[in-house]
């Protein structure tokens, strides 16, 4: 016999009212966002209904009100969500319930029109046409192309690092989530470090390590801003004054450097408290994940996709750590492509924009290329796929381009 929960209509999704019932739960501030009516499962409603009386977090509390079994509550409470999540579920069961709405007062329709009721018939096609456009949230195309046209910031609106060569071909925006690849030794962290510097005197930039402590951030800083090189900063005292000079500069960047393990919603509690306009996370895998059981892939799935939502909402451009496979290792050309990718497959879906660094110096120590690094764009949502060279003093940990 074919249960309720799988008929298709009135349309419904038992998924996201499942994970909506956890959401109120874990986020109670979010409970006045629906009410009763958005949900079609009898029992998801009640416990809706009984988590907004009762304002508790004791399981057995909301099965007493709501006469539910406690393992059934508990199976769905336990349903992981992220608050970056939040705006999409509520717009979704809205539309839904506003669906089964209209579904009804068409039923009405037929049933009055059966009878040969015409006044009223048309009383009721009226209301169900007001109801159409007030439900009609998307915007026309006419609306759409005024728009694009008003918004005369649009240019003021792109993200830029100031190394003319990495601008000219990656059209950075606030809602990205771009991705950053490499084998070990491609000075990934030093890379992104110099673009993070030049950001940061203008954006509110995050750096966040889960690989290396800030003092030796800072370490790369102060030489990277004083030309200081790695063995001169071991000796601190010979070059106080120096390093007092380039602390204070650093002050006055709009930077912020961390070396905690974060996991999503730590990551989304930050980009709002702090109004992040660029967030740098290194790395993807060392970003820890609620669940223990889940497979590795769908674990990277997971993150990414909450990423790419949390750069969508928020309005800022993720800047992700992710390694590569030793495949790279076993082929006779070592420049990494698409599927080089560790994990899964998501991170090339999710990312708007995919960077892959690689050194012809480490492989082949007699090229002539030496201190060029090649950033591979190998994915380009906005633009095109590129080869760009860059130049690096690896002592110092600077970065230069083809204006330099």
């Amino acid at each position: 016999m074919t249960k309720l929960e799988d008929v298709l209509l009135p349309p419904h999704d038992i998924e996201l009212e499942k994970l909506w019932i956890a959401m109120v739960y874990n986020f109670n501030y979010t409970i006045d966002k629906l009410d009763k009516n958005c949900f079609y499962v009898d029992s998801y409603r009640i416990l809706f209904e009984s988590i907004k009386k009762t304002k508790s977090q004791d399981v057995s509390v909301l099965a007493l009100d709501s006469l539910l079994a406690a393992d059934y509550i508990f199976e769905i409470l336990w349903e992981f969500v992220s608050e970056s999540s939040i705006e999409y579920i509520c717009k979704e069961l809205i539309k839904y319930k506003n669906a089964r709405t209209i579904i009804r007062w068409i039923q009405r329709l037929e049933w009055e029109t059966r009878w040969l009721d015409i006044d009223k018939a048309k009383t009721t096609l009226e209301k169900i046409t007001d109801m159409i456009d007030e439900f009609d949230e998307e915007e026309t195309l006419e609306k759409q192309t005024k728009d694009y046209f008003m918004d005369i910031d649009k240019e003021q609106k792109k993200l830029v690092c100031w190394f003319d060569s990495i601008d000219e071909y990656c059209k950075f925006a606030w809602w990205q989530l771009v991705v950053v690849a490499g084998r070990p030794w491609m000075w990934k962290t030093t890379v992104m470090l110099n673009k993070a510097l030049r950001e940061s005197t203008k954006y509110n930039v995050w750096f966040a390590s889960m690989e290396m402590k800030v003092g030796d951030i800072i370490d790369r800083i102060v030489c990277i801003l004083s030309w200081l090189t790695s063995y001169q900063l071991e000796k601190k005292s010979d070059h106080i004054a120096k390093i007092m000079e380039y602390l204070e500069k650093l002050l006055e960047k709009k930077l912020f450097l961390s070396d905690k393990i974060y996991t999503i919603n730590k990551i989304e509690q930050f980009v709002v408290k702090n109004k992040l306009d660029v967030c740098y996370v290194d790395y993807l895998g060392l970003i820890n994940h609620w669940s223990s059981n889940m497979r590795t892939i769908d674990k990277i799935s997971e993150i990414t996709r909450q990423l790419k939502l949390i750069a969508l909402k928020y309005n800022v451009e993720i800047v992700l750590w992710s390694q590569l496979s030793r495949e790279v290792e076993k082929r006779p050309d070592k420049r990494p492509i698409l599927s080089d990718l560790r994990d899964s497959g998501s991170i090339e879906q999710d990312a708007d924009m995919v960077l892959m660094l690689y050194r012809e110096e480490y492989y082949d120590k007699e090229t002539e290329r030496k201190w060029i690094l090649d950033i591979l764009v190998r994915k380009n949502r906005n633009w095109m796929e590129a080869d760009i060279p860059l130049w690096l003093k690896l002592s110092s940990f600077r970065m230069f381009d083809k204006a330099f």
